[in-house]
Formats: C-alpha cells, sequence, structure tokens
C-alpha cells in the first residue's frame, strides 16, 4: 500500500481503495444495503463475521488493510444499530446468547 492510499485510508468519512475498491464502482446496489433489505437486524451476523474475520487475520494476511476493513464493517454495524435504537426497535437475538433454563 502507498503513502496516498494509506492517508485515503486514514481519512474519516472518505471512501479508500481498500473500503470500496474499483471494481465495485458499476455495481448497481451496495451488497451490505441490501442484505438490511432483506434480512433486517438479522444481517447483523454478517457484520459480525466479518469483523472477526479481519481482525482475526490482520497480522498474517493483509495488516493494517485487514483493520481498516473491520472498522469499516464496525462503523456500517453501529449505523444500523443506532438506527434501530432511534426507532426504538429491540435488537435481534442472532447476537445474543440463548439464555440457559
Amino acid at each position: 500500500m502507498n503513502n496516498e492510499t494509506k492517508r485515503d485510508v486514514m481519512s474519516k468519512g472518505t471512501p479508500s481503495l481498500i473500503t470500496k475498491p474499483s471494481y465495485y464502482k458499476g455495481a448497481k446496489f451496495d451488497v451490505i444495503d441490501f442484505l438490511y433489505d432483506q434480512y433486517g437486524a438479522d444481517a447483523d451476523i454478517f457484520m459480525v463475521g466479518n469483523i472477526v474475520k479481519y481482525v482475526s487475520r490482520y497480522q498474517g494476511k493483509n495488516g493494517i488493510e485487514d483493520l481498516v476493513k473491520a472498522g469499516e464493517y464496525l462503523r456500517r454495524l453501529q449505523v444500523q444499530v443506532e438506527g434501530r435504537q432511534v426507532a426504538g426497535d429491540k435488537l435481534s437475538g442472532v447476537l445474543r446468547k440463548p439464555a440457559k433454563s
């Protein structure tokens, strides 16, 4: 990753080459938005899975790039959760462990 890309990655609110690669430019829809449209709060587990994936592999694979990707998934998950809280919705049970009887 060159210095220009690193600066772009670190600047807040700027889509970077890492979180929005050029091969997504022709896409007609955002996959994460599609998942939330189709599955609602249950799509949170997809986000959590990707956060865990990128954080757990960053040292052995892509370093900072993987941490940036995890951060983007976390940011987008936070936006969804905050939106539901504002709307008064409850969080999906997918992320909670079932209570023991």
